[in-house]
């Protein structure tokens, strides 16, 4: 009998964990999962881990990266965890769902000191998903007004964009602001940066990101 309690506890353990991931598993869970090693390359598990029970334990205690920097936990939500592996480098990870289906966001902002970040997404098993749900603006999104030559004078004037991404979970929404004239001294911000928004907006809907229109 007792061997029968059991294997019925074990089978609703097993179902209750499936359900739960089902329904959704916290940020810091995968946060601290060995298959993000490779995601996040400075910081292995065991870091990971004390940089969670640092924070539960309302402890300001800096962790250390594999290259000898600070790394600490800024926050946590449920379905957020943000933290430095870096004095240069923030980074938050959200837990995005539609549905069944989980997919993982990984915002990287470098602060160099121009902010500008690198968005990544990867289901719940740390795999990348490419070009599925998310799809970088092109230069013509950026634009006040949409022409060839207000393309080739932006392009003329720069090299490149300074992009930082930040995500509100609360309306669902990636926010893109575009940083890039702070890399210019003020008397040698290009002209033609004044053709481009501010800010883009994307919103997380059926699965996707998709660019909201002004």
């Amino acid at each position: 009998m007792l061997k029968h309690r059991l294997f019925i506890l074990m089978i609703l353990t097993a179902m209750c964990s499936v359900a739960s991931d089902a329904a959704g598993r916290l940020a810091s869970s995968f946060f601290a999962d060995a298959a993000a090693d490779v995601i996040f390359s400075q910081l292995p598990q065991s870091r990971r881990l004390d940089m969670i029970d640092y924070y539960n334990a309302g402890l300001s205690t800096p962790s250390k990266n594999v290259y000898g920097g600070d790394a600490v936990v800024v926050s946590v939500e449920p379905s957020r965890v943000k933290f430095s592996s870096s004095s240069a480098v923030e980074t938050t990870l959200d837990v995005l769902v539609n549905g069944n289906d989980t997919v993982l966001m990984v915002i990287d902002t470098y602060s160099l000191p121009q902010r500008d970040s690198r968005v990544r997404f990867f289901d719940k098993h740390w795999l990348p998903i490419y070009r599925t749900v998310y799809e970088e603006p092109a230069l013509a999104d950026w634009l006040t007004v949409k022409s060839d030559d207000n393309i080739n004078k932006v392009t003329d004037a720069i090299k490149f964009m300074l992009v930082s991404a930040d995500y509100d979970p609360a309306t669902s929404v990636l926010t893109l602001t575009d940083n890039t004239a702070s890399y210019f001294v003020a008397d040698d911000v290009p002209e033609a940066l004044s053709l481009l928004q501010p800010t883009l907006q994307l919103a997380w809907h059926g699965g996707k990101f998709k660019l909201l229109k002004k």
